[in-house]
């Protein structure tokens, strides 16, 4: 089975199909040799779902009504703070997930996002005065389940600052390309833990084992 498909460019500019199977992961989980191999599948089946949509660009050049800068046409009329903002949300409960070697967060899922928060180096702004609780409240609820935020958090994606407490304002391009980072810490530090013995590994292969048995 299917555990993680997508596509890339080779250097004719065709789209070549990457492909890893349920089998491959067990070759992966049984091979110490394998570990980089397996430390890039996890980053690519994340990183390829919730971060690669959003970074497509275009030489099409648009200009804002009654303004003479010109801006990428595909940044300007399709990408959505809120849908970038939603990705992210999946992303670190996803990946607190593999860190933490739990099955799923269902249940008290805050947790996740108040450990992901306390434990990520990109984001410490998040990480002091119940900034955690009142994202997981007001960004990452709102989003999920009334499709907006609450209590007077607002997204931007024009702003030169990630996060603004006092005005409870979040760039939410911003905060996917720091997810986006916290994705390459992972992968950098799976593939430089011990395979046998660190907890990195060991919390990853719970995670991975609860994935095939989902399939």
């Amino acid at each position: 089975m299917e555990l993680l498909k997508y596509y890339t460019k080779n250097q004719d500019n065709e789209a070549v199909i990457n492909v890893v199977t349920d089998d491959d992961v067990r070759e992966y989980m049984a091979d110490e040799n394998r570990k980089d191999d397996f430390a890039k599948f996890i980053h690519a089946r994340l990183f390829y779902r919730y971060i690669n949509p959003f970074l497509y660009s275009t030489d099409k050049k648009i200009k804002k009504e009654n303004e003479t800068k010109e801006y990428d046409e595909y940044a300007l009329l399709f990408k959505n703070g809120f849908s970038l903002m939603a990705n992210s949300c999946l992303l670190v409960e996803t990946l607190e997930a593999f860190y933490r070697g739990w099955g799923n967060t269902n249940g008290p899922n805050e947790i996740a996002f108040l450990k992901f928060f306390g434990r990520d180096e990109h984001f410490v702004d998040f990480a002091t005065n119940d900034m955690a609780s009142n994202f997981y409240k007001h960004i990452r609820c709102g989003i999920l389940h009334q499709g907006e935020t609450t209590g007077g958090w607002t997204l931007t994606r024009e702003s030169s600052f990630l996060l603004d407490r006092n005005n409870k304002v979040i760039n939410a391009k911003k905060f996917m390309d720091k997810m986006k980072l916290s994705l390459e810490t992972y992968e950098n530090k799976l593939k430089a833990a011990n395979f046998q013995n660190d907890d990195i590994w060991i919390n990853a292969k719970k995670k991975i084992k609860v994935i095939l048995k989902n399939t």
